[in-house]
């Protein structure tokens, strides 16, 4: 036993990959959510008509330290807050403070609601307690209803990566992939169909995923079922071409699955849980070469704010860019392939 103990150490000490698999990859991915996370909270922008007088003490007595207020009356306040112009709207209507949001935000609410106090606090009277109400999303909803758009996107990419990345390496292990290559198909071609082959099945899973999260789970998508299967199918696409990008670089199976940490958790934390203006840095512009980006922030759209594909045509738009550019490149990288 002793013997096989030193043999099994002696590989793990030679399998580089390995070693930083298990050292230094829960490091790094460990620093980058410290990063993420121990930012300061943004200072929320407020409109306030400062035409009603009680709002016109209530804004003059806000801290600018809190909260920056923002002059918008009544009428144009949703179209700011739909345009992300201002964070939050407080009006006055028999006797009761109502603060408008664009949707259920933990983050946006307790800075809202603590420039508030503050304000009221230096104010002679009774505080009121403010009332919040939000242009889309249901405050009762669970979490699931909040984020059930995110685990569609995330849970999809893992499997369609994983899928495509060890099913390429099999097909380059068994020798399929070099009769390929050996035939007179061009390169081009052999990367375009297995892009379109793993593609329908990611597209049959696509629409397995989604119709099981809207019947059985009860998300509620609205009639918007058609649209967040098609950002679904266009988001496993791109993951299809991620997959076989990495596959190059992974002599086995063992070794796709080593690349989860660095190609699929670091996505996850640039998906919409924390708003990307909020990372110190400028660490959140790495979100924009990343697929997952685009499909959450699409899927939000159509599924949270009820918009039609018009609205998320940019991120669909680039969804296919990315996908054609990492075919362009996955074909070069397989013209430097060389039969042994």
């Amino acid at each position: 036993m002793i013997v096989l103990i030193k043999r099994i150490l002696r590989g793990i000490r030679n399998d580089k990959r390995l070693l930083g698999l298990v050292f230094v990859a829960p490091l790094l991915i460990l620093s980058l959510i410290y990063v993420l996370l121990s930012s300061s909270a943004q200072t929320p922008v407020i409109a306030i008509d400062t035409g009603h007088p009680v709002l016109q003490r209530l804004a003059a007595a806000i801290d600018d330290s809190t909260a920056v207020v923002a002059d918008y009356d009544a009428a144009t306040a949703n179209d700011a807050l739909a345009d992300g112009t201002i964070d939050a709207a407080i009006t006055f209507d028999d006797n009761r403070l109502v603060v408008t949001l664009l949707e259920p935000d933990a983050g946006v609410a307790a800075g809202v609601s603590a420039a508030l106090q503050d304000a009221q606090a230096a104010l002679s009277g009774a505080a009121v307690r403010p009332e919040f109400v939000f242009l889309y999303g249901d405050p009762e909803a669970t979490l699931f209803d909040s984020f059930g758009y995110i685990l569609l996107a995330y849970i999809s990419f893992f499997f369609v990566f994983l899928l495509a990345g060890i099913a390429f390496i099999r097909e380059r292990t068994q020798g399929t992939l070099e009769r390929f290559i050996l035939s007179p198909i061009r390169r081009g071609a052999i990367v375009a169909g297995y892009t379109i082959a793993y593609g329908i099945l990611a597209t049959i899973q696509s629409v397995v995923v989604v119709l099981f999260a809207v019947t059985v789970l009860g998300l509620n998508v609205g009639d918007n079922v058609l649209p967040a299967i098609l950002i679904m199918v266009l988001m496993s696409l791109a993951a299809v071409s991620i997959g076989l990008l990495v596959s190059v670089v992974a002599a086995n199976e063992f070794q796709m699955v080593q690349l989860i940490p660095v190609v699929v958790i670091p996505q996850a934390l640039f998906i919409g849980l924390i708003p990307l203006d909020n990372i110190p840095f400028g660490l959140g512009k790495l979100a924009y070469v990343m697929p997952l980006y685009y499909a959450a922030n699409a899927l939000k759209q159509v599924v949270v704010y009820d918009a039609g594909l018009a609205a998320v045509a940019p991120e669909l738009a680039v969804l296919l860019g990315l996908t054609l550019a990492l075919g362009v490149i996955n074909t070069r990288i397989l013209r430097q392939f060389r039969i042994i």
